[in-house]
């Protein structure tokens, strides 16, 4: 059974700070003036559960639709965090090629998931990767950014995507118990840009 790790669109949902907000405007409505409904909606890239090409911090890299699409179908493995420590690392296989980061398990989808959330400080990002036996494809974590709060030098971003370790940021992992999943996080074929909302779910293995 696939379990749904999205977070749910509104015009209530958090939005990270100087993102676009979402929001959704009926133009046809069955009966009035329409046949059908059919409603306008208006985002961001990095809105809800989205990925981040490597293109949304380095302008000459690959954009969404340079990526190839297994990325993001395959196996993965979710990681429960307390702390950004070496020894957490014990616990991944070192194998692993898709890692989900389970750090903000009470938060996703609230409106305070912007004010307590934890990102992951670059040092734990470097022994990570020194922690695997290759370069994973992608990085995903429960908060709307990978970067530690506050940080303004984005470093994480930076360390993963100039390697085109692509970054899988706002889902929500509150119900999903550590260990193997299937992981399925298409993005949208939004031509040359940035990053795309996606949906995401995961089925246990």
């Amino acid at each position: 059974m696939w379990i749904d790790i999205s977070i749910s669109m509104s015009e209530a949902m958090p939005i990270y700070p100087g993102d676009p907000r979402f929001s959704a405007k009926p133009v046809k409505i069955s009966e009035i003036n329409s046949r059908v409904n059919l409603t306008e909606i208006s985002l961001g890239t990095h809105t809800g559960t989205h990925i981040d090409a490597p293109k949304h911090v380095f302008s000459e890299k690959k954009t969404v639709t340079d990526l190839d699409l297994n990325v993001f179908i395959g196996p993965c493995y979710v990681l429960e965090i307390s702390e950004f420590s070496k020894d957490v690392l014990k616990k991944l296989p070192k194998k692993a090629k898709r890692i989900l980061l389970k750090a903000n398990s009470d938060l996703p989808g609230k409106e305070t998931w912007l004010e307590g959330y934890k990102g992951v400080p670059p040092k734990f990002a470097e022994l990570l990767l020194n922690h695997l036996d290759e370069k994973p494809l992608l990085i995903g974590i429960d908060a709307l950014s990978i970067e530690e709060k506050g940080h303004k030098v984005l470093e994480t971003h930076g360390l993963f995507l100039s390697q085109e370790i692509i970054i899988l940021e706002g889902i929500n992992l509150s119900h999903i118990n550590e260990g193997n999943y299937q992981l399925a996080a298409l993005p949208l074929k939004l031509e040359s840009l940035d990053g795309s909302p996606v949906r995401a779910a995961l089925k246990r293995i």
